[in-house]
């Protein structure tokens, strides 16, 4: 087997790139900060990212570079796919010529002590390629340079090594993203274009790259071998790209240089400097997402209803006639058993799951009000793609006491939580939603919608729906015509 796709991710939102104080460094070497509370969250929601990949698609090695924030990155991803990672010095960090000081970076005997899921020099020798950074600093030529030398080495090296691993992760930083990309596709310089339209290789913070090969062989140097797949992703991020970098800023990225000349251009617009996350409380709750049913609101199925038990056995036997028309049998209720069966499949495919995919995006608005809204959205089923499944649709929610408490566990068993309250969708109030320019907040949404078009919903959606939501409601039909 050979080499299929290669992803390409940058590290995570570093600690030294908000105000300080600064956390030290845990190695004890020089420029080579840990993340930021917020960069290990991205981290985590990168994990998630590529843990809910189909199976073909999900990477199963991470080759990082040496310094303890690329690690770091790496850590969540190979604990939740259970695979090795190893240190590559060849992706490390860039440092330019005239640097007062370049950093070399740790190995596995001081980074195993912090991190559990890294491999060790057994299978895979941090400078066994010997593709080093110079240590008086390079050029952006000869980071170009190493990254082609780097591939020239690593592709046949690991095929021969791991002949069985398809997908390989490659966690570094973005100067080194932006080079190895380039020269993966071909290219002879880190200032080129990817295409006519002048597009640049993107590299915000834990962007993700991917790239596949073709059915050529695994010369670097042939432009039409690997496609770009993905450009800096981050639409796994909760606050998308933030810190993008390129050759063209001028400084070293995440240099004290690069932050200064970012909170200058923001002073200047108006935009403030990044701070610390104000101090949160942080609580637990259970939120009820109910099973989907066929109502023009998306009732839920519920076999004491009646009225929908009534509909169900209409419309069953409306298909049992029909069929027993279609095999010339009697009409006195009995079938073959393959009508029989027939006819339980297309009652069972009326039939909606509550599986919540890993990918999935949950999102909730007015925690504060009495009725909050609930989205749950990329959950849509992948064998039936119908507009009835739990995805895209917001329920108006209603807090509840538990009788008891629920208690929360993290994945070592230990207790982090205890759950007192939860929500509980609203099944006769909800609607689908669309791509909008919708307000993003409360306060916006109520200012847009008119009192006119509020109105105009009460019938639709009914008494027991809160302001919040009929406005909400009026909006979307609104956008609609």
């Amino acid at each position: 087997m050979v080499l299929k796709t290669i992803y390409i991710a940058r590290h995570g939102y570093r600690a030294n790139w908000l105000p300080p104080p600064h956390p030290p460094n845990p190695t004890g070497v020089d420029s080579d900060p840990p993340l930021a509370e917020h960069g290990v969250d991205q981290a985590k929601q990168l994990a998630a990212y590529l843990t809910g990949l189909p199976s073909t698609e999900k990477p199963e090695f991470i080759l990082s570079s040496p310094f303890y924030r690329c690690v770091q990155t790496a850590q969540p991803i190979a604990e939740m796919l259970s695979i090795p990672i190893v240190l590559e010095r060849g992706v490390g960090e860039w440092y330019k010529k005239g640097r007062s000081t370049v950093p070399e970076p740790a190995n596995y005997d001081l980074l195993t002590q912090f991190f559990s899921t890294l491999s060790t020099s057994e299978n895979w020798e941090r400078d066994g390629l010997g593709v080093i950074p110079n240590l008086e600093g390079e050029s952006e030529e000869e980071i170009f340079d190493r990254a082609s030398e780097f591939w020239q080495k690593f592709i046949p090296e690991f095929e021969k090594r791991y002949p069985q691993t398809e997908i390989v992760l490659i966690m570094t930083h973005a100067a080194t993203k932006i080079a190895l990309g380039m020269s993966l596709l071909g290219h002879s310089s880190v200032h080129d274009y990817l295409d006519k339209d002048k597009n640049r290789l993107r590299a915000g913070a834990c962007s993700l790259d991917k790239y596949t090969v073709g059915d050529m062989g695994h010369d670097p140097s042939n432009k039409s071998l690997w496609e770009l797949k993905m450009n800096g992703n981050t639409e796994f991020l909760a606050k998308g790209e933030e810190m993008h970098w390129n050759f063209q800023s001028g400084f070293e990225a995440g240099s004290d240089e690069d932050i200064k000349a970012r909170a200058f251009a923001k002073s200047a617009t108006g935009t403030p400097e990044p701070k610390e996350d104000v101090e949160m409380e942080e609580f637990y709750v259970t939120v009820d997402i109910p099973i989907i049913g066929e109502s023009k609101f998306s009732q839920f199925d519920d076999p004491s209803n009646p009225k929908l038990f009534q509909t169900k056995t209409s419309n069953l036997n409306k298909q049992s006639t029909k069929l027993q028309a279609q095999s010339n049998l009697p009409k006195d209720g009995s079938t073959k058993p393959d009508v029989a069966h027939q006819l339980t499949q297309e009652l069972a495919s009326q039939k909606r799951s509550n599986v919540i995919k890993p990918t999935s995006e949950f999102q909730v608005a007015g925690l504060d009000y009495k009725h909050p809204l609930i989205k749950l959205s990329n959950n849509a089923d992948i064998n039936n793609s119908s507009s009835s499944s739990v995805d895209g649709k917001i329920y108006q929610g209603k807090w509840q006491s538990l009788v008891g408490s629920d208690m929360v566990f993290n994945d070592s068993g230990e207790l982090i939580g205890v759950v007192r309250e939860h929500i509980h969708c609203d099944d006769t109030n909800v609607l689908i939603a669309k791509e909008s320019n919708i307000a993003e907040n409360d306060d916006e949404i109520i200012e847009a919608a008119g009192k006119e078009d509020e109105a105009s919903t009460i019938s639709e959606l009914g008494s027991n729906a809160t302001s919040l939501l009929k406005k909400v409601y009026a909006i979307a039909k609104k956008q609609e015509v």
